[in-house]
């Protein structure tokens, strides 16, 4: 919020801090700003304690005015501006030379637990803060510089605000930039000129400097959407990663936009799941499900992608053998299609073996593993209007019940939130987030907990 106001000098001769006198205060012209709140990595960043003893280096100031400690002055008095925020501000203190000398102080702030991140080129920091100066002329200036540098101290990046020297209204300035690869320090530089007078007028306030992963100026750690890709962080597998589509191939919980490696096991289990849901002939299922948990266990615990490659075609074969007869053609063109990318996962080198995933499911539709007494149902099923979903939570806490498609895209959502523990009750219709109809097909419906997944299958016929 900015608070116009109007001083005017006394009559004695010298202008200084001491010399102030309000002479009227009008027209409260109040213009609301998108302030960063949330996470601020710089400390002390109003001068509510002696800025000395909380992060900030005293380059140069002046003499000590007030009584109080410089670069540091209660607002509100001695003819001061009311702090943009608490009970303090910034101010260098008295007994300028003039002639635009700078008056300096400044704060490093270490920002090297971002350095994954930052060498990613994937970390943005938001800065904001706050400057005045005595009166609308333009004797003295306040600016603030935001320096980003190496190990070294090398700038490598810099947002500049400019001297202010627009009078007394407290100004905001606001940047949000993307960490060059390299840093590990942010130096906030606040720097008053004295031009004028007997007191070094330039004055700041309620600084900020936080990570801001989406560049949208609003600190991470408020921000519901934190990559802006329109899925709310508290239901999003990729929070820090733009994944619209939600693709989580191996059913890890984690997207594939943000997942660098392929867990077998769930893919696996997927797949087992997948099959024993359909309705098919038991000594087809069985070959298929056999041949599943053979591959899986060549690969785990050992790793050995050259026998895992052959027996995921051999079941490929088999696949294409019974496809349109033993399975139905698209359900084997889906499991192919699966095994297919799980090779090309294979080959690149980034499938691992997730060993603290529970073996394959037995139940049919269960395709990740909950906690013992956790219970998914969805009935009836095959459904063509409307869906009764009932599961049962043996304690209270976040829960989240999602749709997805069979490619692990998330359709729609139908609870995210708190939940008492006890039993749950919800429907679905069979449509999308937008409420648009999805066609026939199976989906699957995933309740998340702090303890574990659980998945159902269903068919919907149209």
């Amino acid at each position: 919020m900015f608070i116009t106001s109007f001083y005017k000098r006394s009559n004695l001769p010298s202008k200084g801090a001491s010399f102030k006198t309000v002479a009227i205060l009008c027209c409260s012209l109040m213009l609301f700003t998108a302030d960063i709140i949330g996470q601020n990595l710089i400390s002390n960043p109003g001068a509510e304690s002696d800025p000395t003893s909380s992060g900030w280096t005293i380059v140069s100031e002046g003499t000590n005015c007030f009584g109080s400690d410089n670069w540091r002055i209660i607002g509100n008095q001695n003819g001061f501006p009311v702090a943009q925020s608490g009970n303090y501000l910034f101010f260098p203190g008295c007994g300028g030379i003039g002639a635009g000398q700078p008056y300096e102080i400044y704060q490093d702030v270490d920002v090297s637990s971002f350095a994954a991140t930052i060498e990613a080129g994937t970390q943005t920091f938001s800065f904001s803060g706050y400057t005045q100066v005595f009166e609308q002329e333009t004797n003295d200036g306040a600016r603030i510089i935001v320096e980003y540098r190496n190990l070294g101290g090398t700038v490598l990046d810099a947002y500049d605000t400019g001297e202010n020297n627009l009078g007394n209204v407290w100004t905001y300035y606001a940047d949000s930039k993307l960490a060059p690869a390299g840093t590990r320090t942010v130096r906030i530089r606040l720097i008053a000129y004295s031009r004028a007078g007997t007191s070094i007028d330039g004055y700041f306030d309620n600084l900020s400097l936080c990570p801001d992963n989406d560049g949208d100026g609003v600190c991470d750690d408020v921000d519901d959407d934190d990559d802006n890709d329109e899925v709310m962080d508290v239901n999003d597998n990729c929070p820090l990663t733009a994944n619209a589509d939600q693709a989580d191939f191996d059913f890890d919980g984690t997207g594939d936009a943000c997942d660098p490696n392929v867990g077998i096991n769930g893919v696996i289990n997927y797949l087992i799941g997948y099959v024993e849901g359909l309705g098919i002939r038991s000594s087809v299922e069985r070959s298929i499900t056999r041949r599943l948990e053979l591959a899986l266990n060549r690969f785990c615990p050992s790793g050995n992608t050259n026998a895992t490659v052959p027996s995921l075609n051999s079941i490929i074969n088999y696949l294409q053998a019974q496809s349109g007869n033993g399975i139905p053609s698209d359900a084997a063109d889906h499991v192919i299609a699966q095994l297919n990318n799980l090779i090309d996962a294979l080959n690149q080198g980034i499938v691992v073996c997730s060993m603290a995933r529970p073996a394959p499911p037995t139940a049919p539709g269960v395709i990740t593993a909950a906690p013992q007494n956790y219970q998914l149902t969805a009935s009836p099923n095959p459904f063509r209007e409307q869906q009764s979903i009932r599961f049962y939570l043996p304690e209270a806490g976040p829960a989240a019940l999602d749709i997805f498609n069979l490619n692990g895209q998330r359709l729609a959502t139908l609870h995210s939130g708190y939940l008492d523990a006890g039993q749950q009750d919800y429907s679905w219709d069979g449509t999308d987030e937008r409420g648009q109809q999805l066609s026939s097909g199976i989906y699957l419906i995933r309740l998340r907990t702090e303890e574990g997944t659980l998945t159902q299958k269903v068919s919907l016929v149209r």
